[in-house]
């Protein structure tokens, strides 16, 4: 599950996308942002993600652990 709330091409080279997990386990997606993110079923999958929508800009995939991921904006 994935989420959009601007155009890829609104994306800049400052852009990061955090690679993590939420409070119940699964692996979750956030650009700092808050623009593009989502949860995934694997880590791979969720860096895959990332990967693919920072455009492999070397320094946008940062992997957070064991800090979680709040998909929900709270705190």
């Amino acid at each position: 599950m994935a989420y959009y709330a601007c155009s890829p091409a609104e994306l800049t080279d400052h852009t990061i996308f955090l690679v993590g997990q939420d409070e119940t386990g699964r692996h979750c997606v956030n650009e700092t942002h808050g623009l593009i993110g989502g949860a995934f079923i694997s880590r791979a999958e969720a860096i895959r993600f990332a990967q693919d929508e920072s455009k492999c800009i070397p320094g946008s995939v940062v992997l957070i652990t064991p800090v979680l991921i709040d998909m929900h904006g709270h705190g």
